[in-house]
């Protein structure tokens, strides 16, 4: 999937805009954590059992801005 996606990105006249990282969700997010990065849009698409770690990695650290959207797939 990961990439598909890129070759799509490739086309993009938006392809400086995105970057893709491929790995563990957590490790990912503490990455992202450290170099300061928040976003205004968050979608997580994870087993059932990992949501509520990465929620609250997402929180605790910040990486979900404030008034910023939250999407989680597989929820009912």
């Amino acid at each position: 999937a990961a990439a598909m996606a890129k070759e799509n990105w490739a086309a993009s006249s938006h392809r400086g805009k995105i970057e893709s990282r491929v790995g563990e969700a957590h490790s990912l997010l503490e990455e992202l954590a450290a170099e300061g990065q928040s976003f205004d849009l968050v979608f997580l698409d994870v087993d059932k059992p990992g949501y509520k770690a990465l929620y609250e990695t997402l929180l605790e650290r910040n990486l979900l801005r404030v008034g910023g959207l939250l999407v989680v797939d597989n929820t009912m």
